[in-house]
């Protein structure tokens, strides 16, 4: 054999397949033929070819085959396949090169006879002496083109599923019939063979199917070996605890590690429970995957028991339902949102018929549920409708998807309300309309609100009167209907005496009340033409349109003047009195707008207030001036405080009339101003107020005045008290006893040399500050006096309360001792009575005359304050007084 050939192998795998061959068998010589012993190479066929795959059948059998070829020295092998009764697939094997070129062709003639030999259950061994005897015989000959063959069919239960052909030449030689049984025990092995790898390779593609349809569906299933514990997942199961790829079985106690812990207990409880039922677990818990991701799980778990009720073992499925769950959940929540808000929601079909409404839709508008559904959205509105608007609405909803507006609707009581309407359109898969969504607010209450809102934006809370940005829109409509007419306007700028007095002492509601009763007043008394405003704090607008002349505002303003005058019952038991003090510009002469108008008129009434309080100024240019240069001293102020060179203390002296000694001295600020020099406290002190450095001058004068008294007893001078005036602000703000220790400690101070003046205005109000406050000062050893007595509010129960050492009567009492009216010496008596009463100390301030002295000395009073013993002095003059 010059060569050999496998037909139907690409020529570049010949090299392979003979490479397998001589893996395969070892050639074992026959002594007598030459060749390898038939039982040997059967042998060893059958041990390769148990070890075949479904990859490996088809060349496997064709090397066996060709083994068995080459044996006989056979021209050709043949071997078909069958399933019921038909060729399904011939396996053709050439062994020399002549035979290959018409092997196929061969094959493919006795496949189309396979009927005619499907009736031999039995081999044959046929030669050309046999030919023309039998029919079937004769076609297999002609197929072959052979002069011998041995046919060697395969079957079982009556049942052909395939056969050998092997062909003769003069050169093969005939296989004995020994040798024969070998070859038919081999088909039959190679036929199961591949039976079982057939079978092998369907339950393979079914289980691939399974694990694809699983993936799909996310559901994977498992089961469990009861004895060994052993849990083994499908691919799928596998993928959604998210084991390793590849590894297919866990333990149980795998198993329990994967569920969440806040779950595990109930599912063990029920996992327990199906080992004594026959029932289907069916639950739904959380996992913690291998990765740590947390995902829920539907588990579907049946125990299979044995005839006797023993667990045999367990199986299931499980499936990843995290995303369903979370849908599951945002459903859940869209339709406690559906039930729960407050807007009402009413639901359309394509039509305009009602199919769903929440709860608040029937709070909303009083129908019931069962009322609207199946109804047309217009059984909601009763009137008439407005079909331009409808179809507006419908347009927009179709071109934008939505429409927003605010409508008005009825009530089911037939109440119509303002309500804020959004209208979504819904549409399908295929872009038609399905619903329409509206979602409505009753917007009653925010109207209202805005009502409200837009009220305290334009007016004053607590008077109802218009505020200052209100008013300022409101003077220009006049200043144009002014203009039109050709007449004038003008501008009361007015503000209450003291108002911030009576604020701090009495408290806030009674100052509230006092300025509601003031607005009250002023709008029961003008004209309806006119404005009143309140602009802030204490300060009023009056507004007079059609102004005639310069009188009318006169009369008008000594009106107003008059009318704020009046006693005030603020529900205390005791009635107030305030001044007030008036500014006034007049368009066109003062200005052409609202703004210029209200500032002059303001730097009007500043300068009124200036003048001595509870007078009304007009505004003039100089005015303007006037109230920049107190813009300016109060910056100076400031920078004064800073240097601490400009301000120095100048010192009153206070006498005993008696024995003619001084006892004291009021320690009083002046301003040494580097170009306008000596500025008296009348000036400077309310532009310290109104830039908020009063309480840095109290300070500083208390500070200066300590410093003093220590040079003084350190000189050797005789002791005397100094007192120092603590204005309200500073008294009431807190932080004065611990400033005063602090300068008794550093400059070594006897606490009795020191005496603290403070207003009634201070006293009138016992909050706890005031009280901790006097509490203190008395602890630390200071006297206190009233200054300015009977100008203010005290009562007998005030100056019990709080201790005072000392009153001081004003100069306005002292300077009217000496008139022909008696009211003022009856005033006097009667504060000197009282002090005795009460043990106080008086001193009498302002003694100018010998009159007021003789008056004072016959009345009981004996320390004095004035021009008639002293001028104050500065502190040089003054050192001569105590030396």
């Amino acid at each position: 054999m010059t060569g050999s050939q496998l037909h139907g192998v690409p020529q570049n795998d010949c090299g392979k397949w003979k490479q397998a061959q001589l893996n395969v068998t070892e050639y074992v010589q026959d002594p007598v033929r030459n060749t390898p012993r038939m039982e040997l190479l059967i042998s060893r066929l059958i041990r390769h070819f148990l070890r075949t795959t479904p990859d490996t059948l088809v060349q496997d059998i064709r090397s066996a085959l060709h083994e068995v070829g080459q044996r006989f020295k056979c021209p050709a092998i043949v071997m078909l396949v069958c399933r019921e009764g038909r060729c399904i697939e011939p396996i053709r094997i050439a062994i020399d090169a002549a035979s290959a070129a018409c092997a196929e062709e061969k094959s493919k003639r006795l496949a189309d006879i396979c009927d005619h030999w499907l009736m031999y259950e039995k081999q044959v061994l046929a030669d050309e002496g046999q030919r023309g005897e039998n029919p079937a015989l004769d076609a297999i000959f002609q197929a072959l083109e052979t002069p011998s063959f041995l046919l060697i069919p395969v079957a079982q239960d009556n049942d052909i599923f395939g056969a050998l052909f092997l062909s003769f030449d003069a050169n093969s030689e005939i296989p004995e019939p020994y040798e024969r049984q070998l070859l038919n025990a081999f088909l039959e092995l190679c036929y199961v063979v591949s039976e079982r790898i057939a079978v092998f390779s369907e339950l393979q593609k079914r289980e691939e199917l399974l694990a694809h349809t699983e993936a799909i569906a996310g559901i994977g299933s498992w089961n469990e070996n009861y004895e060994t514990q052993s849990i083994y997942f499908t691919r799928e199961a596998a993928r959604i605890f998210g084991v390793a790829e590849g590894v297919t079985r866990i333990t149980r106690d795998d198993y329990i590690n994967f569920i969440h812990p806040d779950d595990k207990l109930a599912v063990m409880e029920r996992f327990q429970t199906s080992l004594t039922e026959p029932e289907t677990f069916d639950g739904c818990y959380r996992i913690i995957t291998s990765a740590g991701q947390q995902k829920v799980i539907r588990a579907l778990a049946k125990t299979t028991f044995d005839e006797q009720g023993g667990i045999i073992g367990r199986s299931g499925m499980v499936q990843d339902i995290t995303e369903q769950t979370r849908k599951e959940q945002s459903l859940i929540l869209a339709s406690r949102v559906y039930e729960s808000i407050i807007e009402g929601v009413v639901i359309t079909d394509s039509k305009g018929i009602i199919n769903g409404v929440n709860p608040a839709f029937s709070k909303i508008t009083g129908y019931s549920k069962t009322e609207v559904l199946g109804e047309p959205v217009s059984v909601l509105d009763n009137r008439e409708p407005d079909r331009m608007f409808m179809h507006s609405v419908i347009r927009s909803c179709i071109r934008q998807g939505y429409w927003h507006g605010e409508v008005w609707n009825r009530r089911k009581s037939g109440e119509a309300f303002p309500q804020s309407l959004t209208i979504t359109c819904i549409r399908n898969e295929k872009n038609k309309i399905q619903s329409f969504i509206g979602v409505f607010e009753d917007t009653s209450q925010i109207r209202q609100s805005e009502k409200k809102l837009d009220f305290l934006a334009n007016n004053d809370s607590l008077t109802g009167l218009p505020n200052r940005t209100s008013v300022q829109v409101e003077v220009d409509k006049c200043l144009i209907r002014a203009a039109e007419k050709h007449s004038r306007v003008a501008l009361l700028y007015i503000d209450l005496d003291h108002f911030k007095h009576i604020n701090d002492s009495l408290g806030h509601p009674a100052g509230d009340r006092l300025l509601r009763i003031c607005a009250q007043r002023l709008r029961g008394r003008l004209r309806e033409t006119d404005i009143v405003a309140r602009l802030g704090g204490d300060e009023f607008l009056v507004v007079l349109n059609n102004v005639v002349d310069d009188d009318q505002i006169r009369w008008v303003t000594g009106m107003l003047q008059q009318l704020l005058s009046q006693p005030y019952d603020i529900g205390l038991n005791q009635e107030l009195f305030v001044g007030v003090s008036i500014g006034v510009s007049v368009y066109p002469d003062h200005g052409a707008d609202a703004i210029p108008l209200l500032s002059n008129a303001e730097v009007a009434m500043y300068h009124a207030k200036n003048s001595g309080r509870n007078h009304y100024c007009y505004y003039s240019s100089e005015l303007t001036q006037a109230a920049n240069d107190r813009l300016e001293l109060g910056s100076q102020l400031r920078q004064a405080l800073k240097k601490e060179t400009e301000l120095e203390l100048w010192f009153q002296p206070q006498m005993d009339a008696r024995s003619e000694r001084l006892i004291g001295a009021e320690a009083l600020i002046r301003w040494n101003h580097p170009q306008q020099g000596l500025i008296f406290p009348d000036r400077f002190l309310p532009v310290a107020e109104d830039a908020g450095l009063i309480t840095a001058l109290d300070y500083w004068v208390l500070q200066s005045a300590c410093c003093r008294l220590a040079q003084w007893q350190s000189r050797g001078y005789d002791p005397i008290v100094l007192a120092v005036n603590i204005t309200q602000p500073t008294f009431i703000s807190g932080g004065l006893v611990e400033h005063l220790s602090a300068l008794l400690k550093y400059y070594r101070l006897n606490p009795k040399w020191l005496e603290l003046e403070i207003t009634e205005g201070a006293l009138l109000k016992p909050t706890p500050g005031v009280m901790n406050t006097i509490a203190g000062i008395k602890e630390l050893g200071i006297s206190l006096a009233v200054d300015d007595f009977g100008t203010g509010y005290s009562s007998l129960a005030y100056l019990h309360r709080y201790r005072v050492d000392k009153l001081k009567i004003d100069r306005s009492f002292i300077s009217t001792l000496e008139d022909e009216e008696e009211e003022g010496r009856i005033i006097t008596r009667t504060i000197l009575n009282l002090a005795e009463g009460l043990g106080l100390k008086v001193l009498a301030e302002g003694v100018e005359t010998q009159g007021q002295l003789k008056f004072m000395q016959e009345n009981g009073c004996h320390t004095f304050q004035g021009y008639y013993f002293s001028k104050p002095l500065c502190h040089k003059e003054f050192s001569l007084w105590i030396r």
